[in-house]
C-alpha cells in the first residue's frame, strides 16, 4: 500500500477519537498533531506506510 493510503486509515478503523497512538507508534515522525477537535495531518514525505 503506497504511503498515502496507509496514513489516510487510523488505528481504529477509520475512527479518530485523537488518542494519540499513531503518534507514538510512528517511527518517522509524520504524523502532525493539529490540537484538540482538529485532529491530525500526515506528512507523505515522511511516512513509509508501514500499514498502521
Amino acid at each position: 500500500m503506497p504511503a498515502g493510503g496507509a496514513t489516510r486509515r487510523c488505528l481504529s478503523c477509520g475512527n479518530c477519537f485523537e488518542c494519540d497512538t499513531c503518534c507514538g507508534v510512528c517511527p518517522d515522525n509524520a504524523v502532525i498533531v493539529l490540537g484538540p477537535g482538529k485532529r491530525f495531518e500526515f506528512n507523505d514525505d515522511y511516512c513509509k506506510g508501514y500499514g498502521l
